[in-house]
């Protein structure tokens, strides 16, 4: 039976199809659950028949593949409703092997996020490995691989992954820069101040992902309200006195750190 292009990659003028190439080996066929019925077809024909032919020619082509295949539905709700043809999915269900979604198999995570981070693993911190782990991760395995490419480029995780106490303080500016003022207040006797990459990492391990950019224009509201001094160098932003009464006088004073 001719198994076309459209399934195989074929096509007229002399590239082997996926089954070919396969001969006396093994062929995956993920997704198998979003295949129009014409495609099941043919599909059924070449597992009964063990055969191909070349698009274009009349010569059948015996092949001895194995095959793996794989869905994220429930087929057996498609057998029911007709969606899926009965024939094809018990000729595939030999050997089911079911893998529970992520969420059900948390020890993986760790090991998952240090393949697809590389080097930038050891860069996140407990906190957010913590948090990682406690992830639903609904798109699965992929999800996590799309959040770890997310990280590789811009240095920080989405922000869904931080839930929504995470998001009402990115969206409260006020709430935001109390929290800045009270960690610059606890570096400001200790080490003369604290700069930029210190002051993000610090909200990094509070689970608050911002900018650069972000940071520097909360730092100069900051400044322009007299709360804090920017200093050149390794002095990096140190409170004032007008910035310890706002924290006192609002309640959000905090011990220095020790």
């Amino acid at each position: 039976m001719c198994v076309y292009s459209v399934f195989t990659g074929a096509n007229k003028n002399g590239k082997l199809g996926l089954f070919e190439k396969a001969n006396l080996g093994t062929i995956f066929l993920d997704e198998i659950g979003d295949m129009s019925h014409s495609i099941q077809t043919q599909l059924l024909r070449v597992i009964q028949e063990r055969q191909i032919m070349r698009i274009g020619s009349n010569k059948l082509i015996n092949i001895d593949v194995r095959m793996i295949v794989a869905t994220n539905k429930a087929l057996e709700k498609d057998l029911e409703n007709g969606i899926f043809r009965k024939d094809l999915y018990y000729r595939l269900n030999v050997i089911p092997i079911n893998i529970p979604p992520l969420r059900n198999r948390r020890e993986d995570i760790l090991l998952l996020l240090k393949k697809f981070l590389g080097d930038n693993f050891h860069k996140i911190s407990n906190d957010d490995k913590r948090r990682l782990t406690r992830f639903n991760w609904d798109g699965n395995v992929r999800e996590l691989e799309a959040a770890c490419n997310y990280y590789n480029t811009l240095n920080q995780f989405p922000a869904h992954i931080y839930g929504e106490a995470h998001s009402e303080i990115m969206l409260n500016t006020e709430s935001l820069q109390t929290i800045i003022l009270n960690i610059i207040h606890s570096y400001t006797d200790v080490s003369h101040g604290i700069g930029r990459a210190p002051l993000l990492k610090e909200l990094k391990i509070k689970g608050i992902k911002i900018s650069d950019s972000k940071l520097r224009e909360l730092l100069n509201d900051l400044k322009d309200n007299d709360y804090i001094e920017i200093n050149l160098g390794r002095g990096g932003s140190r409170i004032t006195d007008k910035g310890m009464k706002y924290l006192k006088t609002t309640n959000h004073f905090s011990e220095k750190r020790l």
